[in-house]
């Protein structure tokens, strides 16, 4: 029967396949194509796995759909770098299309090419590095509070959410300003569900959101934001430090829609990624405890002589190192997607791709690539030394958990930035001690494990001195 199946799929698609000859993959057959593959595994996992059975390039098909997964670093570079015009973004954006609005995360040239134009994006601003810089006690703040919370309760809690929430609230302080009366982080939630739930169908099944909970959640989601923007243009405050203030002293051209549409999509371009990030790190400190000590003392050193700061945070390389081993170890997107642009073929590693063919491109494999880093799947911090960072920085062929580009996330470094005050500040009071299932889902394209838990817990060396 196997047999059968794969003749009858070269009997419907054999003209297709032979646009492909000599692209190695799984033999397909009638009618999933080799869409069986995945069944009962996770896709990032099956993506990296062919990685190491075929090589740096491989074909498989959805149904009678081709598509190519990239496990090579250079061939990835060619179509986030190199040949960067001869690829668009498809996937997800027509899932994502009632969702989002006009961000850089969902368009394409010519209009992507228009907001990502200097001073046109908040993030784009100039004298933007020493903004960010200035967010320090704002981040700290909120970060403190929400720690407190965490502590007083002195259980178990999902760590997902309470990092999910966090830097909700972090990011409407440092956009919008600490008075900001938000639209609610539970209207964020249902939206960012209702995004899963139709990444899940073929864009060919997709119809309009019809639940009335949705479309309530969209409007007061959106409509902080849109008052925000009011209050700013019509009673502006001219010693505010948000970045919504800074943007519009730059005297901005832009409509006030547009600016909306950038303030909300720090949310859907980083809360939920970079929580998972934080996540992630704390999972690996929790099961390698000599790290976690070595941290934990290092941390406590800085607090007893200055408090933590940006100064002191970096006399502590250990943490920026565990971060770093965090992301390339566990990165928060495993897969990035491209498409060939629909109006002409490409040249990819000596093959020529018909328009439109789809192309995804694998982080998990690449970051754990052995060809390039000894012993890819130990938790080593150690390996990130000055040199090592230098070689590699965020966005290289084998770093990049922000994807690589002109298309990189825009937000890179305000997520570093505000992931190491969130480690430093959390660790430095307590340890976090996780257990439950590090099973994982993906929500809004991002991998995340909803069924861990975390609870704080107080540092040896504090315990020992309590009782003494």
């Amino acid at each position: 029967m196997p047999g059968l199946l794969q003749s009858l799929f070269r009997l419907c698609f054999g003209s297709r396949m032979k646009q492909f000859d000599g692209i190695p993959g799984p033999t397909p057959s009638f009618p999933l194509g080799t869409l069986g593959e995945f069944s009962g595994k996770h896709p990032w996992d099956v993506c990296a796995e062919y990685g190491g059975r075929y090589g740096g390039m491989t074909l498989f098909w959805l149904g009678g759909t081709p598509t190519l997964i990239l496990n090579d670093p250079a061939l990835i570079r060619d179509v986030l770098i190199t040949k960067f015009d001869d690829y668009y973004k498809d996937y997800p954006i027509k899932a994502l299309k009632p969702v989002l609005k006009e961000t850089l995360f969902n368009l394409n040239p010519p209009e992507w090419t228009a907001l990502r134009k200097p001073h046109c994006h908040p993030l784009l601003i100039e004298g933007y590095d020493e903004w960010l810089r200035s967010q320090f006690p704002v981040i700290k703040k909120v970060v403190d509070r929400h720690q407190m919370l965490m502590s007083a309760e002195n259980r178990e809690f999902r760590l997902i959410d309470r990092m999910q929430r966090l830097f909700f609230d972090l990011h409407n302080s440092m956009v919008c300003g600490c008075d900001f009366e938000d639209g609610g982080f539970e209207n964020f939630y249902a939206i960012s569900v209702m995004a899963t739930t139709r990444m899940k169908f073929p864009p060919p099944l997709l119809i309009p959101p019809i639940r009335p909970s949705f479309h309530r959640a969209m409007r007061l989601h959106y409509g902080a934001y849109e008052k925000a923007v009011r209050k700013a243009r019509t009673n502006p405050d001219p010693g505010a430090n948000d970045l919504l203030h800074v943007f519009l002293r730059q005297g901005v051209e832009i409509p006030d829609a547009q600016i909306v549409d950038f303030l909300s999509e720090f949310h859907a371009g980083g809360n939920i990624s970079a929580a998972v990030a934080v996540v992630n790190t704390l999972h690996l400190l929790n099961s390698n405890s000599q790290i976690a000590s070595e941290l934990y003392a290092q941390l406590a050193q800085i607090c007893q002589r200055n408090g933590i700061s940006p100064e002191s945070m970096e006399q502590v390389p250990l943490l920026d190192q565990v971060l770093r081993e965090s992301l390339r170890m566990l990165p928060p997107i495993g897969v990035f997607g491209r498409n060939v642009r629909r109006d002409k073929s490409a040249t990819l590693g000596g093959h020529v791709l018909p328009a439109n063919t789809a192309v995804l491109m694998c982080t998990a494999h690449v970051q754990r690539s052995p060809s390039h880093w000894k012993d890819p799947d130990t938790f080593n911090p150690g390996r990130w030394t000055r040199e090592v960072i230098a070689a590699n920085p965020i966005g290289s062929d084998y770093f990049f958990p922000f994807g690589r580009g002109p298309r990189m996330c825009a937000g890179a470094e305000m997520a570093m930035f505000c992931m190491r005050i969130i480690l430093a500040s959390v660790l430095s009071k307590a340890a976090v001690k996780t257990s439950g299932s590090f099973r994982p889902v993906l929500h809004c394209g991002v991998v995340e494990t909803p069924d861990l838990m975390g609870r704080m817990m107080p540092h040896p060396s504090a315990t020992t001195s309590s009782a003494g």
